[in-house]
């Protein structure tokens, strides 16, 4: 009813009413741009069927506060988190860091932005490229 899906691929959600968004099971891919300038979002879930998001996902949704990545998640594209100045918690549950740009800032103008890793990864995620940008943002977390 929110999203359109094709080939398990999040391709447009629809800015509607409710706050909260979890990625349903079976969706593999957060395509780019899904969820651009989606207002009304709070906080989104990914199921653990999510591999990748793609460049810009939730680029402008400027009430987006908490978004929890689920283990599965791989690669996170350019640009995901920009200009989502709100966004405050960020719950990245895999062990292994997902690739990202070396150099892109995924989270410009989120500046109070604080990355929960797990624990035991910490150290791998602030050596990791594109994650040494926000090693000062990277805090352990029993998940």
């Amino acid at each position: 009813g929110r999203c359109l899906i094709k080939d398990n691929t999040i391709l447009y959600y629809a800015n509607a009413s409710g706050s909260e968004y979890v990625i349903p099971d079976g969706v593999h891919s957060i395509g780019a741009n899904a969820f651009y300038y989606c207002s009304n979002i709070e906080n989104i879930t990914t199921s653990n069927s999510v591999t990748i998001i793609e460049d810009s996902a939730f680029y402008s949704c400027e009430n987006l506060s908490t978004i929890t990545i689920s283990e599965g998640v791989q690669t996170i594209g350019k640009g995901v988190f920009n200009d989502c100045s709100l966004l405050r918690y960020v719950y990245c549950k895999p062990v292994t860091p997902p690739t990202r740009g070396a150099y892109d800032d995924i989270f410009y103008d989120a500046d109070n932005v604080i990355i929960y890793v797990p624990t035991a990864s910490v150290d791998t995620y602030k050596g990791a490229d594109g994650w040494k940008l926000d090693a000062d943002r990277i805090v352990g977390y029993d998940f």
